[in-house]
């Protein structure tokens, strides 16, 4: 009869032996290094030679000769099929602007920077930092800049992998460049943004997803849970509700992304407008906020810059080039943005009949919502 210390242990060779042929050197070392114990107790001599062994292994990888799957370990893993990166590295991410989020957000983010600088002292209480936090909602909200912050603060390079791109031809190969990119970054002090996590994170009682689809999803679970404390991942989704409830589970930390508010947009317009904003822009501000109600940032980043481009080009004010921007989306306002569009519009001297072509307001609405 085999006792239960001796099944344990065939186990764990088995599952060292499975690291090994699928390319994971740095888990094959760790479960060994576990083992060693137990090993040295039914066999010293086969303890002996595996210690050896790890010690050589570790030397090669500090000297960048040991492999780890299609990459050296001081290189980026790659796709097997195309050869291109799979990671996007910045070593001291830069941001445009410093971000300015509502105050929920704010302290979110500014617990998992204090408790990483704090790691120490939660470790001697028997504590772990957070390992992972999941960024839900629509794009352009703010969810890659706030990776970005976060690797700023602590100092940390940033990998990000967009999972929509991972995904091979061959889908068993994109559980292997999965494994590739965590077996990468787990050696690493980083953070680790999954751009479009929702990619391969679907909910497996989803019936129209093949089979290899919904094991994509374990392979991404059993990567998140060997995930060291020491690092911070960092997933992202603008479809929330396509993810697998496991998927939740794993992810320490929630924070959801709004669209801005009137007075976040406020606060960001003149971020976007520049050196180049006048005190007449200025007058106007409040009205441009709230007809850009409902925009993304990343879509008021892109209208504020094009009118920028058109005002320089066309040798207008940038108040101008604004103001028609918003006019040529006015009609797809809902009524109450329409009526501060008017009121723009009729600060620049618009007629009420060219206010009502662009609006597409009753005339008699526009007297009211433009009347001192």
């Amino acid at each position: 009869m085999i006792d239960m210390e001796e099944k344990q242990l065939v186990d764990e060779l088995i599952r060292a032996l499975w690291f090994g042929l699928t390319g994971r050197p740095s888990d094959l070392r760790r479960v060994l290094s576990k083992s060693l114990p137990a090993v040295k107790r039914s066999a010293p001599v086969l303890s002996e030679r595996l210690q050896r062994l790890l010690d050589e292994s570790k030397d090669a990888e500090s000297a960048g000769l040991l492999r780890d799957g299609s990459q050296a370990a001081t290189g980026s893993p790659v796709d097997p099929d195309s050869r291109m990166e799979l990671l996007q590295y910045e070593e001291r991410p830069a941001l445009p602007y410093e971000p300015r989020w509502p105050a929920d957000i704010q302290g979110k983010l500014g617990k998992l920077v204090a408790e990483r600088q704090r790691s120490e002292q939660l470790m001697q209480a028997g504590l772990q930092p957070t390992r992972a936090a999941l960024f839900t909602g629509p794009p352009g909200v703010g969810k890659t800049i706030a990776a970005r912050w976060l690797a700023r603060e602590l100092g940390q390079p940033l990998y990000t992998l967009s999972l929509s791109t991972v995904v091979s031809s061959f889908l068993g190969r994109t559980g292997g460049n999965i494994r590739s990119v965590f077996s990468f970054a787990r050696n690493r002090d980083c953070v680790l943004f999954l751009d479009e996590i929702d990619a391969v994170a679907k909910r497996r009682d989803d019936d129209a997803d093949i089979g290899e689809l919904k094991r994509l999803v374990t392979v991404l679970l059993q990567e998140i849970d060997a995930w060291p404390s020491r690092s911070l991942l960092v997933a992202a989704t603008n479809h929330a509700e396509l993810l697998d409830r496991a998927v939740w589970r794993r992810f320490e930390t929630h924070i959801t992304f709004e669209l801005p508010t009137q007075e976040q947009i406020l606060q960001v317009l003149p971020l976007y407008t520049g050196p180049v904003a006048t005190p007449e822009l200025s007058c106007i501000l409040d009205s441009l906020a709230s007809a850009f109600v409902g925009s993304s940032y990343s879509d008021i980043e892109h209208a504020v810059y094009a009118a920028r481009r058109e005002a320089i080009i066309d040798g207008q004010s940038l108040q101008d080039a604004l103001v028609r921007h918003v006019a040529a989306r006015a009609r797809l306002m809902p009524r109450r943005d329409r009526h501060q569009v008017a009121q723009m519009l009729a600060a620049q001297g618009r007629s009420q009949r060219d206010i009502h072509r662009m609006t597409g307001l009753a005339r008699e609405t526009i007297r009211r919502a433009t009347r001192p």
